[in-house]
């Protein structure tokens, strides 16, 4: 914690703002005490993503309830595990009835003349508690956090006006942050029954051949442990069985392990391996994807299967589709070896996995059915990410003092001129695509207008698109950007060869920038990412893309579910130029754009007709 206190702030401890409680043993009670009803009783597994899930949680007696009024809790205290797994907080905001928190838990209270019970919550998220956390039980065989600990650790305080404008400010990312999660969440559930339906119907199938996979790839057992290997010895990564998630890798861990230099290509992971977990907890059960590379070179482990499969008779990822699946997940569970919570299987039962062959080119478009989905997660999935660090930098920025919120911030973010924002979203597209030679003014519409309907950006950019000859156009709204961006001294528009338009960077190119991540930091990775899809397309083809998608959102907006053909003999409806390009071409982008989840959702205005 930096040395130096911010003006109107002043140094203190925990101890000296709140009170800190717990229990140890809770006076002998145990689980056979546990009752259907009454005051309820809370753990660390009660908390998901920083809420409690009262409906899981345990009850207990009125009697043993009150045997401890000390850690009976009230709105406003902040609760965190101190054993095993420390931290995962809470805020309790309000109460269904009497709580209390078991044996394994620590309350913090705070005095509200000094701190504000969200503020608290803030600091307890914080870095340098959670690095004073480390720091306590670093080398502990059994981790644990002491209340003399939280006592002592030392805090700087805000007056109690800014404190509030610290907590909601960080607490509006958390709630980003949990509606993004849940939007991965539902995600997944839509995910998985897409991928049953698409079993189910290959299974159905009289054509699909049932075939062990033995016969149709290479399945290989990894690398065991042994510090007692004699001989030359290289150090090279290699993956475990935590690395191996449900259909990706986690590396954030990737470890070394000595191996005989003879022995290393044996072990070697290819591109294209499918890699599954022998076992362990239930759900670690044949769990696995698809490895890419990621790692070079790298190893796997005894526990993780390496599956390689023939090109010829067997399509990687739809092998690891199956696997996936809740009837590939099913056979596992049936041969496999059960113990208490535990599980595995072994390489024989593997390669007996019964693979439902269908021809290489039918896998292929069976991959592509899930693709969709799949992109629109890892989209989710790096917004969620880039609103963590986002947190985690305005948590060490704010609660530091480093930064300072002044007292009119929010009056002034809410009286931005939407034509100065849509003009901001416009110079950071333009900043970074000017110098292509694919990139012009038709190009920046389109991508402005995929950003507008796909992320939700109607209210920021108040666009109005028109059905004009090269897609979906608002002319008023270009005509104003390209006059603030004059104005800016960004950028000037300028007809090069006398047709396109392209933009020349002036003196202040750039100094868009601030104001961007002030508008749309909240987006600023589902943004860019819409960017990287479309800078290798050219001019024409981002008119296919975006015009397709304006289409077919309008239908959904009149809650109607298009199919492809209807969907293309609207687009050769909406302008005569647009029958110029062969309606073969319009076809064959909408299964990529389903792959690359640009799929429509029904929301903003509908395309509105030019009068002519």
């Amino acid at each position: 914690m930096s040395s130096e206190v911010p003006d109107g702030w002043r140094r203190t401890t925990l101890g000296e703002v709140t009170s800190v409680k717990a229990r140890i043993g809770w006076r002998g009670l145990s689980a056979n005490e546990y009752t259907d009803d009454g005051p309820f009783l809370i753990a660390g597994k009660h908390i998901k993503s920083g809420v409690v899930d009262w409906s899981s949680c345990d009850h207990l007696s009125d009697f043993r309830y009150e045997q401890s009024p000390e850690i009976q809790l009230q709105a406003g205290d902040v609760i965190f595990s101190k054993d095993g797994s420390i931290g995962n907080p809470t805020l309790i905001e309000s109460l269904p009835g009497p709580a209390t928190i078991n044996g394994t838990m620590m309350m913090v209270r705070p005095n509200t003349n000094f701190l504000e019970p969200a503020f608290l919550y803030q600091v307890v998220c914080g870095v340098e508690f959670h690095r004073m956390i480390r720091e306590k039980v670093s080398g502990s065989s059994i981790p644990h956090i002491f209340q003399r600990d939280i006592v002592h650790f030392p805090i700087i305080l805000p007056p109690l006006d800014e404190q509030r404008q610290i907590a909601e400010m960080l607490t509006s990312v958390d709630e980003a942050i949990a509606a993004t999660t849940k939007t991965v969440q539902a995600a997944a559930v839509v995910r998985q029954i897409a991928l049953d339906t698409m079993i189910r119907r290959v299974l159905a199938d009289p054509d699909t051949e049932m075939r062990p996979l033995s016969y149709l790839a290479d399945v290989r057992t990894g690398l065991a442990k042994n510090k007692n290997r004699a001989g030359p010895k290289v150090l090279l990564p290699y993956l475990r069985v935590a690395n191996v998630q449900d259909g990706w890798f986690d590396l954030t861990d990737v470890q070394d392990i000595e191996v005989d230099p003879a022995q290393a290509d044996r072990y070697l992971l290819k591109v294209g391996d499918v890699l599954l977990t022998e076992g362990g907890d239930y759900d670690k059960l044949g769990r696995g994807g698809v490895w890419r590379g990621e790692v070079t070179p790298c190893l796997h482990q005894n526990h993780v299967f390496c599956v390689r499969p023939d090109p010829n008779n067997l399509v990687s990822g739809y092998f690891a589709l199956a696997t996936q699946s809740t009837w590939g997940r099913a056979y596992f569970l049936s041969c496999a070896k059960r113990t208490t919570n535990l599980a595995s299987i072994n390489s024989s039962q593997l390669k007996d996995f019964p693979v439902p062959v269908v021809s290489v080119t039918k896998q292929v478009d069976l991959i592509a059915e899930i693709q969709g989905i799949d992109a629109m997660i890892d989209l989710e999935k790096l917004q969620l990410k880039t609103l963590s660090r986002l947190h985690a930098e305005l948590s060490s920025d704010l609660l530091s003092g480093r930064v300072r919120i002044p007292a009119p911030a929010a009056v002034t973010l809410k009286s931005v001129p939407s034509a100065f924002k849509r003009a901001v979203f416009a110079a950071e597209i333009v900043h970074q695509l000017h110098a292509d030679n694919r990139f012009g003014s038709v190009k920046h519409e389109k991508i402005v207008h995929l950003c507008e309907l796909h992320l939700g950006l109607q209210a920021d950019l108040d666009r109005h698109a028109y059905k004009e000859a090269a897609g979906p156009y608002d002319p008023k709204a270009r005509r104003s950007v390209e006059r603030i961006f004059q104005q800016q001294k960004w950028f000037d528009a300028v007809k090069a060869d006398g047709k396109r338009v392209i933009y020349v960077p002036l003196e202040k190119a750039g100094g868009h920038a601030d104001y961007f991540d002030r508008y749309f930091g909240d987006k600023k990775a589902a943004i860019q990412s819409i960017i990287e899809l479309l800078r290798p397309l050219n001019t024409e083809q981002c008119e296919i893309v975006a015009t397709l998608y304006a289409v077919w959102n309008d239908f959904l907006i009149d809650k109607q579910q298009p199919t492809d053909d209807e969907i293309v003999s609207s687009v050769l409806q909406w302008h005569a130029k647009k029958r110029e390009i062969a309606a073969e071409r319009w076809h064959a982008a909408l299964p990529w754009m389903r792959q690359k989840g640009l799929v429509p959702k029904g929301i903003g205005e509908k395309t509105r007709v030019a009068q002519r």
